[in-house]
């Protein structure tokens, strides 16, 4: 019976991710047409982008409870990679590889299988993130190492960390902002200029582990000390500011942030099969920046994005945040695209558009 309610919870809370998802993107497609200023910035869906860059990525989990001298914070081991973004019109695709042997210490933080699926949309007047992301296997930071760990880390194998869900904010000033050229690299902001941005977002996530959360060595620091399992949906809208500032028409500095009044649902499991359940208040917080030189042909730029969920469980003394972070370095050329690829493009954009999918890719 307990199963059978579960997956039809996930069931429902995967339908409503689909339906908002769906608008979303429709509105933003549909106000993707709305014009822009050229005097403070420039699109070149036109041109083909090709973007080498280094990458840093990774997923966090973290325990915290007043009078612990620390939080218990768990990462993924995720080595710094390279890869390449390859982009013309509605169509790109992107790839990287970990390099292990940068950090030299990877194989004693122990594996994380990670599938991270997070994207974005980034029309003229509306920002959509989507999240599906599930990463197993962490490991503790070093300053929170149990006395009994002999080894340089303590690896946890069986901790689980997962989020479904979309964050969706329109800007009001599309015609004069752009947060594309730190990103999406085809774009140029050629003055100073800035929007506020309002929006809704809803997420459904957990983490779980086969022990509890909390090492044996902090059980009477963290009143949380038993649980092994938090579940959590959070919904609600959000508000905020983005900025770029340009230096001279070609150095920029960009930033965006947002603060979600979410109101959450959050159960808790303990290893003694207890379940407790909690309705409360759960703002959280979402940045993205970048820095760095654009023209019309290229583009060097150094972009850093955050989200991050903050929850309480049983008491508000039992608090959980779940944090992603990513890093990139990034060089971008726009060239001619030739004759094949604008083809081959324009002949898959004709057949979505004739499946009645138009709105995906406008």
């Amino acid at each position: 019976m307990f199963l059978t309610s579960c997956k039809a919870y996930n069931m429902r809370a995967a339908f409503t991710v689909y339906c908002i998802l769906l608008l979303s993107i429709k509105v933003a497609a549909q106000t993707d047409s709305l014009k822009f200023d050229p005097n403070y910035y420039e699109r070149y869906p036109y041109k083909l982008i090709i973007s080498p860059f280094l990458v840093k990525s990774y997923n966090g989990l973290a325990l915290s409870t007043p009078g612990a001298k620390e939080d218990i914070s768990y990462i993924s081991n995720s080595p710094a990679g390279v890869g390449l973004r390859v982009g013309y019109d509605w169509f790109s695709v992107s790839a990287s590889y970990g390099i292990s042997a940068i950090d030299k210490n990877f194989k004693s933080k122990g594996k994380t299988k990670a599938l991270n699926l997070q994207t974005n949309f980034m029309a003229r007047n509306f920002v959509l993130d989507v999240y599906f992301q599930k990463y197993s296997g962490m490991y503790l930071r070093a300053h929170n190492l149990p006395a009994y760990n002999a080894q340089p880390y303590y690896v946890r194998p069986d901790i689980d960390n997962k989020l479904l869900g979309v964050s969706a904010s329109w800007v009001f000033n599309g015609k004069k902002f752009s947060i594309r050229p730190p990103f999406k690299f085809d774009g140029w902001q050629k003055k100073s200029a800035g929007s506020f941005l309002a929006g809704v977002e809803y997420l459904m996530g957990s983490a779980q582990s086969d022990s509890a959360f909390i090492p044996a060595a902090y059980k009477k620091d963290f009143a949380h000390s038993n649980v092994n399992m938090v579940k959590y949906t959070l919904f609600g809208p959000n508000v905020g500011y983005g900025h770029t500032f340009v230096i001279g028409r070609h150095f920029f500095v960009s930033a965006l942030g947002t603060l979600n009044a979410d109101v959450s649902h959050t159960q808790e499991f303990s290893l003694d099969n207890a379940v407790n359940r909690r309705w409360n208040f759960a703002p959280n917080i979402y940045f993205r920046g970048g820095i760095g030189y654009n023209t019309p042909a290229w583009e060097v730029a150094f972009s850093y994005f955050t989200k991050r969920l903050y929850l309480s469980g049983m008491s508000h003394d039992n608090r959980y945040r779940n944090y992603n972070d990513d890093c990139r370095l990034s060089y971008t050329r726009r060239v001619h695209p030739g004759k094949r690829i604008p083809k081959a493009v324009n002949w898959a954009g004709n057949i979505i558009e004739k499946l009645g999918l138009g709105f995906l890719i406008k």
